[in-house]
């Protein structure tokens, strides 16, 4: 039988089987259906595990297997353009059906925020699932009403979770501690508690979660016990772009970037920012001239890389940095950190996180107009909201609500006043700009800086120095790139105080522009 990626012309001497051949077996030994992203899948009921889609290579193979077992006629072959031409029939016939019911896609968590039910692919060799509602969570076997897709190369298994005595629920979340070298009050602890939870309701925007430190100081290994209790792998992808990232996001429910660097740029900040909220991804089919995957994408991130990189304001207010120290790398070695998270731990604790899913399940949709009264919830509220449900349950240690915000360092008008140079570039433009809009080179930028710094206006506790085209604050030289990354970081505090800033780019010798104008002033809560 010959592969259709890599046939050439069928031997005249051998015996074909036909599109209409083809078409009966596929409709006859499979269930197909037509999913929410637009594919038609085929279900195998002699073997649950087999879900695929009717243009992925990973069905012709098993066709081939299958077709060969039921037939017993191996001395025929499947041409390309038959099996082609069959496939396509098989999904018209799909698609003509009346009043069909389409069949959501998932990977690893299924959310289901109207029937308050999310579902938990263990991914396992016993093709065990996680039902979680309000009511509890068990194990089950495949449940139906969707397809959970995995990959070709199936990532290792979540830990199989166990019921624990609601007494040993601090023992178990202090040892989930214990393995990241921290105290359960300790705010990167926090942070992480509460991402590892909320992950899993795939129907909430969740941030990204950045792991930073200088080499040795632990962050590889942190991130791979993070994604041991979500999706764990072997080792961190290390793709850097989005459209790798587009296709990693197929086989992984966490789209990982290991080492990315120490700048996003301005593409893949807003590319990061809408993965975050979803979007929807296209991709062309291959062996095919028209046909286009089309899949919503909306996944949590990881991200690893020596510094905090600088980016966009939409991107930060995404992304849940936690930076760690060489001191923070235990110095008995990597062994000994493996050694104090064993399979038991995992088990443990994801039995913990699912106890805590079954809360939120019956709290997801629930207002909570008093905690934005409280502060400022940020960009991602319904994060923000479903954290406080979490700190609810009383897990020991301090409020994980309360350490995302700080981490988050919600924008208001006070916040502002702290940046220096928001307060510089603010002063500029009310006393220099002359007019409601104006746009500027980073170079004139930075000289019309230095001039307002040397004007003698109280800077609080900062040293700031201006001589010709030079801005030094608290004796560092910002350049011209550092400028426009602070600029770029600062957005929403420039919103706080009236001012927008947004970066153009020209042809010719004028190159880069900043244009600031004057908008009003948002009103707090």
């Amino acid at each position: 039988m010959t592969k259709k990626s890599h046939a050439a012309e069928v031997e005249p001497d051998r015996v074909t089987y036909t599109v209409h051949e083809i078409v009966d077996y596929i409709c006859r030994r499979h269930q197909l259906v037509w999913t929410t992203n637009g594919d038609i899948y085929a279900l195998d009921p002699r073997n649950t595990k087999i879900q695929y889609d009717l243009d992925d290579d990973r069905f012709y193979d098993h066709a081939a297997a299958t077709l060969f077992d039921d037939e017993l006629r191996g001395d025929r072959t499947i041409p390309p353009t038959t099996w082609a031409s069959a496939v396509r029939i098989a999904k018209g016939r799909v698609r003509q059906r009346p009043n069909q019911n389409r069949i959501p896609v998932a990977l690893r968590a299924y959310h289901d925020p109207a029937n308050q039910t999310l579902i938990i692919d263990l991914q396992n060799d016993d093709d065990e699932f996680v039902q979680i509602t309000p009511g509890g969570w068990e194990i089950v076997d495949r449940p139906g009403g969707v397809i959970f897709t995995r990959s070709e190369n199936q990532n290792p298994p979540l830990p199989r979770p166990v019921r624990t005595a609601p007494e040993d629920r601090d023992r178990i979340v202090r040892a989930w501690a214990r393995a990241f070298g921290v105290g359960v009050d300790d705010s990167r602890f926090l942070l992480i508690s509460g991402w590892s939870t909320l992950v899993f309701l795939s129907d909430l925007d969740r941030p990204g979660l950045g792991m930073y430190g200088p080499s040795g100081s632990g962050k590889t290994d942190r991130s791979k016990f993070v994604l041991s209790l979500v999706d764990p792998v072997d080792e961190l992808d290390g793709v850097s772009t989005a459209e790798a990232a587009e296709v990693t996001s197929r086989e992984s429910y966490v789209v990982t970037f290991d080492n990315l660097g120490n700048s996003f740029t301005d593409t893949f900040s807003d590319w990061f920012s809408k993965l975050v909220t979803g979007y929807m991804a296209k991709r062309r089919k291959l062996y095919t001239t028209n046909g286009v995957s089309r899949w919503k994408l909306k996944a949590p991130a990881m991200f690893t890389g020596l510094n905090v990189p600088t980016m966009k304001e939409d991107a930060k207010e995404r992304l849940v940095a936690i930076e760690w120290a060489t001191a923070d790398a235990d110095p008995a070695g990597k062994t000994a950190v493996r050694q104090r998270w064993p399979e038991s731990l995992r088990s443990e604790v994801l039995g913990v996180v699912l106890d805590a899913l079954v809360v939120l399940l019956g709290e997801y949709d629930t207002p909570r107009p008093e905690l934005a009264a409280q502060r400022d919830l940020g960009r991602l509220k319904d994060y923000a909201s479903m954290l406080h449900v979490l700190d609810s349950q009383g897990w020991p240690g301090g409020s994980r609500m309360t350490a995302y915000l700080d981490a988050m360092g919600t924008a208001r008008v006070a916040d502002a006043e702290e940046n220096l140079i928001v307060r510089l570039v603010r002063q500029w433009f009310r006393s220099e700009a002359g007019s409601k809009t104006t746009e500027i080179s980073p170079s004139d930028l930075l000289a019309a800086l230095a001039r307002q710094a040397n004007l003698g206006e109280f800077h609080g506790d900062h040293r700031v120095v201006g001589m010709g085209k030079t801005l030094t604050l608290d004796g560092d030289t910002v350049t011209t790139k550092q400028l426009g990354n602070r600029l770029r970081e600062s957005e929403r505090q420039f919103r706080a105080v009236g001012v927008q800033v947004e970066k153009t780019s020209k042809g010719g010798s004028k190159g880069v522009r900043w244009t600031f104008s004057e908008v009003e002033v948002p009103e707090e809560g």
